[in-house]
């Protein structure tokens, strides 16, 4: 019944269509795309895809990446892209599409199904599900007009035009051993019925055009789905010429880092800066422009993939009971017939030439529902004109619903930052997928002093060597470990806090073994304890002196 309803339903249209079709080849050969008629493309001949290379990423501490695709469309465009199931709803909640041209605009953006790929595909009029051999497949389209190209032979035309009846399989003697079954096409032809060995099959092609867009799409469908823990997104486009577009979207991205190495020489320290980028996806990043914020944006999680439903109440309708049919007695022979009744009020009943035993009141058609004038016809012709009106109206304001602007844009300026800082990597990064990267984004010299901490809660025996360390860069130190250069050999390890610029900070980074503490207790420790009583409140303060000598 599918098959059924979708022929029925594209009945008006395949009339202005040519009648070619999607070729189904056993050998010989390839099949190749249907020629448009007097111009104009077949339904479903879509244009191949458009592809939009990363050209823009921005990087958050947030756990999530900004992302910009930007390419040249020319014309009417799809544009195919992939992403994880995870990613979709953030893809819903962020995608920003501009089409930067006046003569074309933004169509439409849909995406598969959260439902697995066999269901999809069963939707279709032909159901690709399971790699069917041909003849599944032509069992599916039974009914359908398909011209059929056979193996040149002497005993049979070189192809037959014919609606398909059936497959099914015949038994056909061998020579060297038992019989083996064949499957026979039965089409049923201007001549007659013709049955048509498979394997003598070179070409068949429908000649309905609508089963030619359903075997295209679900193709479609199937490349796009070799992956099965990705979602296929497309974009359409609709303008004149080549035009420039741009795609935007923020998805789940592991955060950069930063990573430092500190090399203290003589005069000032000399910093260096490194951060790490990683390319999760299954994308190549080639010529990329980067930028690291180092901010934290808020950002969640919304489900907007999944179907969500609202529960209605369920209201019954209101009942009445029916009238019973009222029966009429017949006429008894030798009497004289009935005197009509006096009328009634307009609406009755006009009076029964014949005895009415069981007739019930006349008033029955007296709410409204009496026929006027010539039956229940009279008021045909002016529902009929209402019901027009209304169907007209309401065309009108679907029409003037769907005047839409010419294109859909989003402005965002890059020194709208607020708070936040950006590294902006001052050329082109090429990053091939599932790879990280180590970029550097800071060669300068600092200030800082040389000095022994000393925390006996740390290491009460010696001290430790740091830095009285001022952030002189001039822009923000986000977290990270650092690695420490006495000259050029390696003197150890610390990590730093975020650091503003001008901000200063101790940092330690090895035991000071040639300096040893010793400690003891000073002459100058006391205890000092006052009471005091305030309105029969006591208040007790201790001072506690305590003298150390190092």
């Amino acid at each position: 019944m599918k098959l059924t309803r979708r022929l029925l339903w594209a009945l008006p249209v395949a009339g202005a269509l040519a009648a070619t079709g999607t070729l189904l080849s056993q050998r010989g050969d390839p099949p190749q795309p249907p020629e448009a008629e007097n111009g104009k493309a077949n339904v479903g001949q879509l244009k191949p895809a458009v592809n939009l290379p990363i050209t823009q990423v921005i990087l958050f501490n947030s756990g999530v990446g900004h992302f910009t695709r930007s390419g040249e469309v020319d014309g009417d465009a799809r544009v195919d892209l992939t992403f994880p199931e995870q990613d979709v709803n953030d893809l819903i909640k962020s995608m920003t599409l501009r089409d930067l041209s006046p003569n074309g605009r933004v169509a439409a953006v849909t995406y598969d199904s959260h439902d697995p790929i066999d269901r999809t595909l069963a939707s279709f009029a032909i159901n690709l599900n399971h790699s069917p051999p041909l003849a599944q497949i032509l069992t599916q389209a039974r009914g359908e007009q398909v011209e059929v190209t056979l193996v040149s032979t002497a005993n049979q035309p070189g192809s037959l035009t014919g609606k398909i009846m059936g497959v099914e399989q015949q038994s056909v003697p061998s020579k060297d051993g038992p019989p083996t079954a064949v499957s026979v096409l039965n089409l049923w032809c201007a001549d007659g019925v013709r049955a048509v060995k498979l394997g003598e099959v070179q070409r068949l092609r429908f000649a309905n055009p609508v089963i030619e867009n359903e075997v295209r799409r679900a193709l479609e469908t199937l490349a796009l789905s070799h992956d099965a823990q990705k979602k296929a997104v497309s974009l359409h486009f609709t303008g004149e010429g080549r035009r420039k577009v741009e795609v935007g979207y923020v998805v789940e991205n592991p955060i950069w880092k930063t990573s430092y190495r500190l090399v203290l020489r003589e005069g000032k320290p000399y910093l260096q800066g490194w951060a790490v980028v990683e390319n999760p996806t299954d994308e190549d990043w080639a010529k990329v422009t980067m930028a690291l914020v180092s901010g934290r944006p808020i950002s969640f999680k919304m489900d907007l993939y999944d179907p969500l439903y609202v529960a209605r109440p369920t209201v019954e309708p209101e009942l009445f009971a029916s009238l019973r049919p009222p029966t009429y007695n017949g006429a008894i022979l030798g009497k004289p017939a009935m005197t009509p009744p006096a009328p009634v009020a307009a609406g009755g009943a006009a009076g029964v030439p014949l005895g009415a035993a069981e007739a019930p009141p006349a008033t029955n058609f007296s709410m409204g529902f009496a026929p006027a004038g010539g039956g229940y016809g009279g008021s045909g012709g002016a529902r009929g004109l209402a019901a027009k009106r209304f169907a007209d109206d309401v065309s009108r304001k679907l029409k003037k619903d769907m005047e839409l602007g010419q294109s859909v844009q989003s402005v965002a300026a890059a020194s709208a930052l607020g708070d936040y800082y950006q590294y902006v990597i001052d050329r082109p990064v090429d990053l091939a997928r599932q790879k990280s990267a180590l970029l550097p984004i800071v060669n300068k010299d600092v200030e800082g002093t040389r000095v022994s901490i000393y925390n006996p809660a740390v290491q009460p025996k010696h001290p430790l060597l740091g830095l009285k360390f001022k952030n002189t860069t001039g822009m923000p130190l986000t977290q990270g470990p650092v690695t420490v250069f006495e000259g050029s050999v390696y003197a150890g390890d610390t990590r730093v806090l975020d650091l503003q610029p001008g901000e200063e900070r101790l940092v330690s980074y090895a035991l000071d073994l040639g300096t040893e503490v010793a400690t003891k207790p000073g002459k100058n420790t006391s205890r000092i304890t006052s009471v005091k009583a305030v309105k029969g409140i006591v208040h007790t303060s201790t001072l506690v002196r305590e003298e150390r000598v190092y």
